[in-house]
């Protein structure tokens, strides 16, 4: 019994053993396969060495690690491109145009930052200007342009001209290794430009005082000007309404309903939306065809309510094919346009940049006003007279006068708004703030708000020498009516004779709003005295002339009479007044007849002494 079980122990044992050593033995190519193939295979030494243990596969990044690595490019980018930026506005290295600005730039071509600084001096000023001109100030800020977490950068350069101070700003951008102008812009007096973070820029000022009008636009991530749309703002109407100058044919329809004004209305708003832009200094095209047609209107009240047109005005909306919507509507129509050309929230409403100087970095000379010797100037202010009409006791009383006759030769309709023809035909020009009469020079400064001028300043026109600088701030406003609306009194014209200044004043409204109102006055400039003030509401004219011992000129006003007046340049007295149609505007000599340019109407006069 033991005997055989010890055989049967020794027999598994064996058995083990053989399971053991079969285990281990080195396994032949393809010896797993039980079809025959594997032997094939082993023969053909296709299949030699074979790993048949389980492969990893290959890692894949997960998106932080994507987005972690393409920050780490956009920063090198940055900081590549905040370098070059740097080395253009030091003048090291040139920037391309990606714009073409006639005069200016050529798209393609390479330019220096002094070379833009110049070249707009250049192009702006004649030489003799240039000497009152130069750079003020720069600096710099960066955007991000389309939100995609590049750098461009924003430019604004200060400069000073002869009419105030002016801005431009430039926007770069860095690609291919290469700093690019992708666009400019500008603004100054009456004007604005502000640019957010993510390169959105609005560009607008005022046209008068209840006009606005503003262009906004952005550049997206492939650094290109992406124009939005322009509206313009009209404010203080009486009524809902599309002004007349908006439509077809402008100031001559005849068709355009006149409404009936009770003044219970006042304080409506015309708002002129626009998604084309226009070039503005081509005038080969018809006013209507080239900004008008276009637009798209809506009209609030005087809390901002969206406001519904009379009937008449939507009548002629709809024959003209005028397109008006209620407020609301309209702005949200251009809120989607704006989000469908690519500017939504994020970079509409991105925060305002911060602008850094750049005077440390740029070797462009800072322009420095020339220290010049103080001129000897005669400084005289001059106070209001009362009561008017105001004669001096030192005003010459036996001085004989010639007193001159006007007789109509002729009467023709004008156009209205073909008064610059006008002008070219009188030989002459329309009158600034800066004019002479041949032997002086006059500029009128000192502007209390909306071109009130309430000073004047005289040169020698020979020399440009500085004589005098008079002051009549004290006839600004009449006593009682300071800081009321559009009383205020201006200087509009002057000239000089033997010693005399002789100059027109007054506000822009009506008589009634504030009576004393368009005076003619002369000064002698030998001593500061007032000689004589005229009487009230004979001198709205935008020019007056002399004629021997009389000043012609006129007074006119929407539903006030309309005259030319003579009055004797001695004294001040009215010696005659003249009816007309419309109101006076403006006096010429031309080939010894008088030519007065009235509000619709051009008289031509003979000059007759008596």
């Amino acid at each position: 019994m033991k005997k055989k079980q010890g055989i049967i122990l020794i027999g598994l044992i064996f058995v083990f053993c053989v399971f053991i050593t079969g285990c281990n033995k080195e396994k032949k190519p393809g010896a797993t396969l039980g079809n025959g193939e594997g032997n094939q295979q082993a023969e053909a030494g296709t299949n030699e060495n074979v790993d048949d243990t389980i492969k990893k596969p290959e890692p894949v990044p997960d998106e932080f690690d994507t987005a972690r690595e393409n920050a780490k490019d956009k920063q090198k980018l940055n900081e590549e491109a905040e370098y070059a930026y740097m080395e253009f506005v030091a003048d090291d290295r040139l920037a391309v145009s990606d714009i073409e600005e006639k005069g200016w730039f050529r798209q393609g071509n390479r330019y220096g930052f002094s070379e833009i600084v110049d070249k707009y001096l250049e192009n702006e000023f004649d030489a003799e200007d240039r000497d009152m001109c130069g750079l003020l100030d720069a600096s710099y800020t960066y955007i991000d342009c389309g939100n995609n977490g590049t750098e461009e950068m924003a430019l604004q350069l200060e400069y000073r001209l002869p009419y105030g101070e002016w801005y431009l700003n430039y926007f770069l951008c860095y690609e291919d290794g290469e700093v690019h102008i992708m666009g400019s812009d500008e603004w100054g007096y009456r004007s604005y430009l502000t640019l957010n973070k993510c390169g959105y820029v609005e560009n607008g000022g005022s046209g008068g005082a209840n006009i606005y009008s503003v262009d906004f636009y952005f550049f997206n991530e492939d650094n290109e000007r992406v124009f939005l749309y322009s509206c313009e703002e009209e404010m203080g109407l009486a009524t809902p309404m599309v002004p007349k100058y908006y439509l077809k044919n402008g100031w001559d329809r005849t068709d355009y309903p006149e409404m009936d004004y009770d003044g219970s209305g006042e304080g409506y708003t015309v708002y002129r939306y626009s998604l084309k832009e226009y070039d503005y200094s081509d005038d080969s095209v018809d006013m209507y065809e080239k900004y008008y047609k276009d637009n798209m209107y809506s009209f609030t009240d005087a809390e901002g309510k969206s406001a519904m047109p009379a009937a008449a005005m939507i009548e002629l909306y709809k024959r003209e094919g005028v397109k008006w919507f209620d407020y609301e509507e309209l702005e949200e129509k251009i809120k989607k346009h704006q989000h469908m050309a690519g500017a939504d929230d994020k970079i509409l409403n991105a925060d305002a940049v911060e602008w850094l100087s750049l005077l440390d970095v740029i070797k462009y000379p800072i322009y420095v006003e020339k220290e010049e010797e103080e001129p000897q100037v005669i400084n005289y202010t001059i106070l209001d007279e009362h009561p008017k009409p105001y004669l001096s006791k030192n005003a010459p009383s036996s001085t004989p006068y010639t007193p001159v006759k006007l007789k109509q030769k002729s009467c023709k309709e004008n156009d209205i708004t073909d008064v610059d023809e006008w002008f070219t035909k009188a030989g002459t020009t329309k009158l600034g703030t800066d004019f002479d009469d041949g032997i002086h020079r006059f500029v009128l400064t000192g502007d209390a708000g909306y071109g009130t001028m309430t000073q004047i300043n005289v040169y020698d026109k020979t020399d440009n020498t500085w004589l005098y600088h008079l002051d009549f701030s004290d006839f600004l406003y009449e006593d009682g009516y300071e800081g009321n609306d559009f009383v205020a009194r201006g200087i509009h014209n002057c000239f000089m004779v033997d010693d005399l200044l002789y100059l027109n004043l007054y506000h822009r409204t009506y008589a009634e709003t504030c009576p004393a109102n368009a005076y003619m006055i002369c000064v002698n400039m030998t001593t500061g005295e007032v000689m004589w003030i005229s009487d009230s509401l004979v001198a709205n004219s935008g020019s007056f002339v002399r004629w021997g011992d009389s000043i012609i000129t006129g007074y006119g006003f929407t539903a006030e009479d309309d005259y030319i007046y003579i009055l004797n340049r001695y004294n001040g007295a009215v010696t005659e007044r003249i009816k007309v149609k419309k109101s006076p505007d403006y006096f010429r000599f031309v080939d010894n007849d008088l030519w007065v340019r009235t509000y619709s109407y051009d008289y031509v006069f003979d000059i007759l002494n008596n």
